[in-house]
């Protein structure tokens, strides 16, 4: 966490490409949904969840929520 808080966001984006894409596979969702333009959004979004206790459970497909 502490490493992609510090990265510019130019040199977190491949990190944050690839968590989401995982994210994005995993939920149902396409990974063309989303541009570098979210990036920033996304990285936040991201330490908020690391910071509350990270990934766990199962995870739910979008079109399920």
């Amino acid at each position: 966490l502490h490493l992609i808080h510090t990265l510019s966001i130019h040199d977190a984006l491949p990190i944050l490409f690839a968590i989401t894409n995982a994210e994005c596979v995993a939920g149902g969702v396409t990974t063309t949904s989303y541009d570098g333009d979210d990036m920033a959004m996304q990285r936040r979004r991201i330490a908020a969840v690391l910071l509350n206790g990270g990934f766990g459970g199962d995870l739910e497909a979008a079109e399920d929520m």
